[in-house]
């Protein structure tokens, strides 16, 4: 993967360079450099294709191409391919590279690629003027390095986990009190938690401090010295949850609560008086954002993050939650619709914006009060329907609205009136399907051009081996898609539509596009190949002559292939 990387990086690189001026040459240059190693037995190298380098005491001699790009202006792009050096998996918890210097031309110093303590890194060179350079990793013992204490006092080890730093050291505990020793510089930042999933503790102090749970974990940023008492024993009691509004009369802008165990969704019925709840359990607050503007959602003063119209809350305490929201303005927009039962009506603040779908709306004539803050009325048809027309009245004139990718856009600014006009779709049209063995795939499906399903394996109606009927309307709803995954992708299969060979989409797909009329046969042969899936036709020529595809007659159909007899195709295995 890292190879990939180191390509890519040049790529970008080459083109970011061919700004400055046009490519004049590019070249590769064995590029020599090497490595010192003092202890090899901590440490082993994968080259640029990933094979072990047997390395040793001292000086390793390495060479590698320098990929080079000069420019017109004089301008110079390199990037080399590179090694990995890695630190032994069986010392990886012991050891870490803490350093990394470079000698060129006699001067030694801190080599800028370095980025840190790690268990492994990048070797590689971006200046041909680094050829021949020396590296001298510094490879640590870690005990040497934690030179910082802490005391931690615990009265259940076992369910108790530490973490130190971002590279994860996890010091064993034991019941009682813990001298932890660490490296100041990279394991300084901790987090406690449970060392097992439903493991949850019952708080944390440094220093006498308490320290804030977050989402079921304590982190802590720890110095030389500190005193840091887990208990383990969490409080398991309900705790009080109630839901209050910075501004009166704006307690609609929550319309539901729930509370969120093992990914179900229970109702709060009385949620306005107050509940209780499980501490560390979630609860989801339903918010209006189509009629209310959300300024903040606080939980005990601490302001959440809001991305959705539900709202995730942990509660790991007694919590006083507080809506501050304005309910935005209104307008009214007459609607006139004829089959609002069999299309769905929208509005948004945006085309690309999430919607909230209108209800209660009746066939007829009504009056709609739709919230300043959306700009459109979007409509779409419910399958088995057909929309003829959808307008809108401004100033008096009328103007059609056409169908758009997901739906009827209908521009609301100035809108005095927005009219839908449906039919239920009347699908006379018949075809057949046919298919060898349901058995030979994992999903079927063919679809109408509304979206609606003529068959689907996981939905309604399943196909079936054998023969089925469908119906359809020709005008309306083609193009009809088929597609199937197939057991065996080796052989995976074909369709023919009134027995001719039709193609997919793209070669080697088994997803077609199919244009059908009234009558029409459609067969799926799945794990079977074309020139074989059907069987020999018993030659019945009469007079009749006989071609093959290359258009040359033939006496008889006596081997495999494809025939043309009076102008039909047979197929002969």
């Amino acid at each position: 993967m890292k190879k990939i990387y180191s390509y890519l990086s040049f790529l970008l690189c080459t083109l970011y360079s061919m700004t400055a001026g046009a490519q004049v040459t590019t070249e590769d240059i064995d590029f020599t450099f090497c490595l010192q190693i003092d202890d090899p037995s901590l440490c082993y190298v994968l080259d640029n294709n990933f094979e072990n380098v047997q390395l040793k005491n001292g000086e390793n001699l390495f060479t590698v191409k320098l990929h080079k790009t000069t420019y017109t202006d004089g301008s110079v792009n390199a990037y080399s391919d590179g090694i990995y050096l890695y630190i032994e998996n069986d010392k990886q918890a012991d050891y870490r590279i803490t350093a990394c210097e470079i000698e060129v031309d006699g001067e030694r110093k801190p080599w800028e690629s370095f980025s840190g303590s790690t268990t492994s890194m990048y070797i590689y060179f971006n200046s041909e003027d680094m050829n021949g350079c020396t590296l001298y990793p510094t490879i640590s013992n870690l005990n040497d390095l934690r030179t910082a204490t802490a005391t931690v006092v615990v009265d259940d080890a076992s369910k108790v986990q530490i973490r130190c730093g971002y590279q994860g050291y996890s010091p064993e505990l034991i019941n009682g009190t813990n001298l932890i020793k660490f490296n100041p510089a990279d394991e300084a930042n901790w987090t406690i938690g449970g060392k097992n999933y439903n493991d949850y503790l019952g708080g944390v102090t440094q220093n006498g401090n308490n320290v804030e749970e977050h989402y079921g974990t304590y982190d802590l940023n720890v110095s030389d010295g500190d005193n840091i008492v887990i208990n383990t024993q969490a409080n398991n009691e309900p705790v009080s949850v109630s839901v209050s509004f910075a501004n009166e009369g704006t307690e609609d802008a929550v319309t539901a609560v729930y509370k969120y165990v093992n990914y179900a969704r229970e109702e709060v019925a009385d949620w306005k008086s107050g509940f209780e709840i499980e501490p560390r359990s979630q609860i989801i607050l339903a918010l209006d954002q189509n009629n209310y503007n959300i300024n903040s959602v606080t939980v005990n003063g601490n302001e959440q993050s809001i991305y959705s119209n539900e709202l995730y809350i942990t509660i790991t305490e007694a919590s006083a939650i507080v809506v501050n929201a304005e309910k935005y303005g209104t307008f009214n927009v007459n609607l006139k619709i004829t089959d609002p039962e069999h299309v769905t009506v929208a509005v948004a603040e945006s085309e690309y914006s999430g919607y909230t779908e209108l209800t209660g709306l009746v066939a007829g004539e009504q009056v709609v009060e739709i919230s300043n803050k959306n700009t459109y009325m979007i409509v779409n048809k419910k399958d088995g329907y057909v929309i003829d027309k959808v307008a809108y009245v401004a100033d008096g004139v009328e103007t059609a609205v056409e169908a758009g990718y997901s739906g009827y856009y209908v521009p609301l600014t100035g809108t005095e009136t927005v009219i839908i006009e449906s039919h239920e779709m009347q699908r006379n049209d018949e075809a057949t399907l046919w298919i060898n063995d349901m058995n030979n795939c994992y999903t079927f499906y063919m679809q109408r051009n509304d979206g609606s399903y003529c068959f689907y394996s996981y939905g309604d109606p399943v196909p079936v081996t054998g023969e089925q009927k469908f119906k359809f309307d020709a005008v309306t709803d083609n193009p009809i898609s088929l597609y199937f995954s197939p057991t065996n992708y080796e052989k995976p299969g074909y369709v023919l539509v009134n027995d001719e060979l039709v193609s997919p989409e793209y070669e080697g797909s088994t997803s077609y596009v199919l244009t059908l009329k009234n009558g029409d046969v459609i067969k799926v042969y799945m794990n079977e190949d074309y020139t074989t899936g059907i069987s020999a036709v018993k030659e019945d020529n009469g007079n009749k002559k006989t071609y093959n595809l290359m258009g040359v007659e033939v006496k008889s159909m006596s081997h495999p292939g494809i025939y043309i007899v009076n102008g039909k195709k047979f197929i002969v295995k």
